[in-house]
């Protein structure tokens, strides 16, 4: 409001008037003058630029007025229209109609697969193909999750028969590392597909070990059915109505600014005591959360395959939507 601008700016005026009164100084004394001018000539301009700003808002409604005969109605403000069930922001099938068709072609043939490789252990195919798909937005998030896996579950192979023959027939130290892998396998699912893959394979090889099932041949198999559930999961979202990671990129970052736009609105009302303003700092959680998918969605694009002017200009809009965040945040807590 002009009222509460006006204040603001006079009151900086008279925070440096002594300053600014005081006759020419040298050293500390000069440095401290120059920063008492620079913030009356801030204010100055401040002052001016907004008050020219309402003077044009006004011209420009009159304007209106004139050409419209009268007062033009007060009409609803115009709201963004949500895009039709099905539908992303961009025209094409939404990311979750996309990933169902996906995964219900990747996990047929995975059970078709796998079953001519073993009929025991087919699932092991369908698992894979399924989890390839579990938090992803688009094709190059599948590529990474499928070979991570894959690589994570042959390393797992490895460690799971070392452990094996290492406590080989020892029950109690069996079980202790069975808890030891399987911590070591829910911590680690955040950070790393390959690394949840090898600890999950390392459990399984103890397993067999404890009920006396172990065998090579078994672990192989894990191997075989892994990479061909992995597979058929990256050519489903390769072949079958495949999303860019560019135009998920696109989405949540279209997202973040969505939801620091509203955060800011938020912040400021309350700010000025405006009624209904809502809670800064649930906006603010919601900012997070919406760059934290960014910051995911961004993996793939800035990944050493990707090309250098790609990944560094995807690398430059993370780092400023991550300060964006820590400065609306900030905002919400004052």
């Amino acid at each position: 409001p002009g009222a509460i601008a006006t204040r603001l700016y006079d009151g900086a005026r008279s925070a440096v008037a002594d300053i600014v009164d005081r006759p020419a100084g040298v050293g500390p004394a000069a440095r401290e003058q120059r920063i008492g001018f620079a913030v009356v000539r801030l204010a100055d301009a401040m002052q001016t630029t907004v008050e020219q700003a309402r003077l044009r808002i006004a011209e420009h409604h009159d304007t209106d007025r004139e050409t419209a005969g009268g007062d033009p109605a007060p009409g609803p403000v115009p709201e963004q229209v949500p895009p039709p069930a099905g539908r992303d922001r961009f025209g094409g099938l939404a990311l979750h109609t996309r990933q169902a068709v996906q995964v219900g072609v990747a996990t047929s043939l995975a059970i078709v697969v796998g079953e001519l490789i073993s009929p025991a252990r087919w699932y092991w195919a369908v698992i894979a193909a399924f989890v390839v798909f579990a938090g992803t937005a688009s094709r190059g998030d599948v590529l990474s999750r499928g070979w991570a896996r894959a690589v994570g579950t042959a390393g797992g192979v490895v460690a799971g028969m070392l452990l094996a023959l290492l406590v080989g027939g020892n029950v109690v130290a069996s079980l202790a590392l069975l808890f030891v892998c399987v911590f070591l396998a829910l911590y680690l699912v955040r950070i790393s597909q390959a690394m949840m893959a090898f600890w999950i394979t390392a459990v399984l090889a103890l397993l067999y070990g404890v009920i006396g099932q172990f065998s090579v041949q078994t672990l192989v198999l894990r191997v075989e059915e892994t990479v061909v559930g992995g597979a058929l999961g990256m050519l489903a979202a390769y072949l079958v109505l495949p999303t860019r990671s560019r135009t998920a990129f696109a989405e949540a970052l279209d997202d973040a600014l969505t939801a620091v736009d509203v955060s800011l609105r938020t912040s400021v009302d309350a700010a000025l005591g405006r009624p209904g303003a809502g809670d800064p700092l649930e906006k603010a959680r919601a900012v997070d959360t919406a760059v934290a998918t960014v910051r995911t969605r961004a993996v793939p694009l800035q990944h050493p395959v990707a090309r250098r002017p790609l990944r560094r200009g995807v690398h430059h809009t993370v780092r400023v939507v991550g300060a964006v965040d820590h400065y609306t945040r900030q905002l919400a807590a004052q």
